[in-house]
């Protein structure tokens, strides 16, 4: 026999040595300690039951639990797989927590989570989660994340957190990862906080799709491509927005029973078959809440059916224009009664009344350039202006005027630039924000700071503050009405983003008014791209009738509006 010549049996029987050691590697028997009811095994890759967790822990070397302080140093998996979830820090422990309606796994929303080591490339996953949210302070506070090596679990990994805005609901559930990046609330559905539910997520090839309770909600779609991880966290995202390295944030806040996670998407069958035996076997959980009232307070309410756009002072209100517009920043009137609207995604538009009911329902594009990134300040001139009438925009590395001819603007001025460019330019386009215009014709508009997330600088080897006068980021800047001067007159501030002044007196003279708000600055992503209802809101007197009308308004997340 020649060498390396085989017969053809034994060429066979090698092969099919060869696929039983690999099926054996992906079909792992489940651990004896584990609850016999799931009834889908097939790629099951994570498990995690409070239920079982005392009984398993010697089985991973840990003989003893502390029933006193009830610290979880470790959540053995289930699955067979060994992704046992540990916390070596004591300080960063969750605490079990055992009730009539059963076991649950207590993340305290401060520092506590829960990391398991597990070194995978998935190109589809299922996620179940049975969880009850305590609390949510916002900032992405996360119930669970895979991330790869060094890199952000929404780049390349997966992510399931409640969002970045704080809420007394539970009404936000952003997933996001590989081939589906920025967030995105899948969760249509309003639940009470600390109260139970079962949450599926399917990360498919094309799609990811959330179901709560059994009951579908909302989906996305997701780009082609592995996620890719070398730890699953749970309690806690894993990033950073800055140039220091990811690290765990957005504590979660509450309660974690059973988590399982499959390396494949489920059949509709089988992901109904889970959720049968989670809602089932948590049944009475479910039904309890882990929010326990303190003696004669009073839990927040939510108020029913509120106002899409509430004042905290009387006298004003708010009607929706009938119109639809994508990511309007800014609105501001000019003397003529023609409102401008600035845009996010750098478009300008003029809203007239045409019917004269005084609320603008038509829309004119005035303006669109690549120079103008999004538009970040606005302010109108005022009649009579020597330079005709037209805009003023704040944008990345700009000032620009853009004179109105024949109804559209008409080109570009530069009014300022030329600034030190910042470290991090937040979600890519908050450099320059806020613009306004003094009596005399003198322009006004902020720089944010170099860093917004750390506007001081601090050496990240010494520690030592960096930050030093005179700089141009973090101020107020006023250029001469001839556009050819430019002078710092306020600095140490992160960003103005709305910019006005009292107009009796003007901008810089004795007795002016300030007005900064540091609004919500959206280091997260881009704001949404539907098309939103804009809002007209404009003081009542005593007797009822309009007397003025608000000068601008400030559009700056799914939910806040600020006007000026």
């Amino acid at each position: 026999m020649k060498p390396n010549q085989f017969p053809r049996s034994l060429k066979i029987r090698g092969a099919m040595a060869l696929l039983s050691i690999v099926l054996a590697a992906n079909l792992c028997a489940v651990e004896p300690w584990a609850d016999s009811r799931l009834p889908v095994t097939d790629g099951l890759d994570l498990w995690l039951d409070a239920a079982k967790l005392r009984e398993a822990l010697p089985a991973i070397g840990i003989q003893s639990f502390d029933l006193t302080k009830r610290k979880v140093e470790a959540w053995p998996d289930g699955s067979g797989q060994g992704h046992h979830a540990r916390q070596q820090n004591f300080e960063f422990r969750p605490v079990l927590q055992i009730s009539a309606g059963g076991s649950a796994v207590r993340f305290d929303g401060r520092n506590s989570f829960l990391a398991s080591e597990w070194t995978a490339k998935l190109d589809a996953a299922t996620v179940f989660i049975v969880a009850a949210p305590r609390l949510n302070g916002g900032g992405f506070r996360g119930l669970a994340a895979m991330h790869p090596p060094g890199r952000n679990d929404y780049i390349a990994g997966l992510n399931i957190d409640l969002g970045a805005k704080a809420g007394t609901t539970l009404d936000t559930l952003n997933v996001e990862g590989a081939g589906a990046r920025g967030q995105n609330n899948l969760l249509h559905t309003r639940y009470d906080l600390g109260t139970f539910h079962v949450f599926s997520v399917e990360a498919g090839a094309d799609r990811i799709s959330l179901r709560v309770d059994g009951k579908g909600e909302g989906s996305r779609t997701r780009q082609p491509g592995a996620m890719e991880l070398s730890e699953f966290l749970l309690g806690v995202r894993w990033y950073s927005n800055d140039k220091t390295p990811p690290s765990p944030r957005g504590f979660f806040d509450g309660d974690i029973a059973e988590v399982i996670v499959y390396r494949r998407a489920l059949t509709p069958e089988q992901h109904t078959a889970v959720e049968r035996y989670l809602l089932g076997k948590y049944n009475a959980l479910r039904a309890q809440s882990i929010i326990v009232a303190v003696p004669g307070a009073k839990p927040l309410q939510t108020v029913a059916n509120p106002a899409p756009v509430q004042c905290l002072m009387p006298g004003f209100e708010a009607r929706a224009l009938p119109l639809q517009l994508t990511n309007v920043n800014f609105l501001k009137y000019r003397y003529d009664g023609v409102l401008f609207a600035g845009a996010y995604n750098g478009k300008i538009w003029m809203l007239r009344d045409t019917d004269g009911d005084g609320l603008e329902d038509e829309a004119t594009l005035y303006y669109e350039s690549p120079n103008i990134k999004s538009v970040m300040g606005l302010a109108i001139a005022p009649k009579g202006y020597p330079r005709g009438d037209g805009v003023f925009v704040a944008t990345v590395g700009h000032v620009y005027f853009i004179p109105e001819k024949n109804g559209k603007g008409e080109k570009e001025i530069t009014v300022a630039s030329g600034w030190p460019a910042p470290q991090i330019v937040t979600g890519g386009v908050s450099d320059c924000l806020g613009v306004a215009l003094d009596r005399e014709g003198g322009v006004w508009f902020g720089l944010g700071t170099s860093d917004f997330t750390r506007p001081y600088l601090p050496d990240p080897k010494t520690g030592a503050m960096t930050y030093t006068i005179p700089t141009e980021r973090g101020t107020i800047q006023h250029v001469t009405p001839d556009f050819q001067t430019r002078t710092t007159v306020c600095t140490g501030i992160r960003f103005p983003v709305g910019l006005a002044g009292q107009v009796s007196t003007g901008f810089g003279k004795p007795g002016s008014v300030w007005r900064m708000w540091k609004i919500f600055p959206r280091p997260f992503g881009p704001l949404p791209q539907s098309g939103e209802p804009l809002w007209q809101v404009t003081t009542r007197s005593p007797r009822g009738e309009s007397v003025a009308s608000i000068g601008s308004m400030l559009r700056c997340a799914n939910n806040w509006v600020c006007a000026t």
